[in-house]
């Protein structure tokens, strides 16, 4: 299968406003009867969820729309994209579960949006 990789007429950086990068969460812990709770690693690899927002026009917002619906299934495949602090290539996925939209798009005026979402950097 083909890698698919974050549109080219979308906009390369996020802002820094909403940014909020965060270490995964590896860690299981258990409670136990007597004593300090007991900790694992869960696996040796986990996925680092950031919180980014986006600005993008009417038309950038119509092609995000499409991508996510169509080429990433409504958020079930993960995608290629520039880690936002790091700038390297890496695979992503945008964060969807139960009732949690994959974005959400805030309108700031003209033809001027912010889509605001949770991607997660894959191991």
């Amino acid at each position: 299968m083909t890698a698919i990789v974050w549109p080219a007429g979308l906009p390369e950086y996020v802002l820094t406003d909403g940014y909020d990068e965060q270490g995964p969460i590896n860690v299981t812990r258990t409670k136990v009867d007597v004593g300090p709770a007991k900790s694992r690693r869960r696996s040796t690899v986990a996925e680092e969820p950031i919180a980014i927002k986006v600005a993008m026009t009417d038309d950038q917002l119509l092609i995000f729309e499409d991508f996510v619906k169509v080429d990433l299934m409504s958020g079930a495949l993960s995608f290629e994209w520039m880690h936002p602090r790091k700038r390297t290539a890496v695979t992503m996925r945008i964060q969807v579960g139960d009732n949690k939209p994959p974005y959400r798009i805030a309108h700031i005026g003209g033809d001027q949006y912010h889509v605001s979402m949770v991607v997660e950097v894959m191991p």
